[in-house]
């Protein structure tokens, strides 16, 4: 794959990378917060734009911001989704610290420099710093999903108990150049991020609602992306599997003792029908789940033998070297 900033020595403190998907109206105010924080800050920075394959303006905004010289920007010849372009644009970014954050203006830029200076305190302990904040859902399954999910990930990748994973986080270079190095067909940057390092670290931050449109990630996307993520860097599906498997057969040995007892004391006259039927379908649908979940990871190994990176790019806009 072509390393686009291989040539490049400019260096910078931070990088900024927005994934950027038809966000024509919040866009510009995020970046307007960014540039007056750093305003203030004692470090040097870029902005790095990735668009998703916009439909509406996004294009023609980031290019009119180009202009102002620190502004690196990319746009995707198709629709990826936010995990797969950020990853995608990790290969742009030249800071020492690499921030992410969205589109939408529900990550404030008024609330990095509380990243920024945890991130700098603790540079020799800490490999990530993530804001910590409870988006207030609007429906009760959001907020069960999001509970369920983050526990998920936490056993998954052998996290505190107490941390809170965000997309709003400060990254050190060390870890974007591993996350860069691997190449996967499903390549979702908060997955590897977490595979990469348990040296995160949660700041509180403020959390805004959106102001403009509604978010791309559905639920079906959010399960998909759950699952892409688990069978390619984590093997809980199969621990779950085999802990499983161990207590049910378990649990088959004491039950088929307990009823020898029976039958031997004569306290059964007629095998039960039903009970058959019930034990027979019950391990059916055991076994079904366990051959689904290990269909999951050959199919992703398919995925990967045969992989190829499809996420090339329509337009790429470097910064300005002045700016570095």
């Amino acid at each position: 794959m072509h390393n686009y900033i291989a040539s490049q020595k400019a260096s910078v403190d931070f990088s900024i990378l927005i994934p950027v998907f038809n966000s024509e109206q919040s866009l510009p105010l995020v970046i307007k917060g960014i540039r007056e924080q750093f305003a203030k800050l004692q470090h040097s920075y870029e902005i790095v734009l990735v668009d998703d394959a916009s439909s509406d303006n996004s294009w023609q905004l980031i290019q009119h911001e180009h202009q102002q010289g620190d502004i690196c920007a990319i746009r995707l010849v198709k629709n990826q989704g936010h995990s797969v372009a950020l990853k995608r644009a990790f290969e742009f970014c030249q800071g020492e610290w690499v921030i992410t954050m969205d589109d939408d203006l529900q990550h404030p830029p008024e609330e990095l420099p509380k990243l920024i200076s945890t991130a700098r305190d603790n540079a020799q302990d800490i490999d990530i710093v993530m804001g910590s904040y409870d988006a207030t859902r609007a429906h009760l399954h959001k907020t069960l999903g999001a509970k369920v999910y983050q526990s998920i990930l936490r056993n998954a990748y052998s996290l505190p108990k107490d941390l809170r994973i965000t997309s709003f986080r400060v990254i050190h270079r060390r870890i974007v150049d591993e996350v860069i190095q691997r190449n996967l067909a499903n390549p979702h940057a908060g997955f590897m991020l977490l595979a990469a390092t348990n040296r995160i670290k949660n700041v509180p931050v403020e959390y805004h609602e959106r102001q403009y449109g509604q978010s791309g990630m559905s639920l079906r996307k959010s399960a998909t992306t759950l699952l892409d993520g688990l069978a390619l860097n984590s093997v809980l599906p199969l621990k779950i599997i085999g802990f499983g498997g161990l207590t049910l057969a378990t649990g088959a040995v004491l039950l088929a003792m307990y009823y020898l007892i029976l039958y031997l004391s004569g306290s059964i006259g007629v095998s039960g029908f039903a009970s058959i039927i019930i034990f027979v379908t019950f391990f059916s649908g055991i076994i079904m789940a366990s051959i689904s979940v290990v269909g999951l990871y050959i199919m992703r190994l398919i995925q990967q033998t045969t992989y190829s990176p499809s996420y090339s790019l329509r337009d790429y806009l470097p910064k300005e070297q002045s700016q570095a």
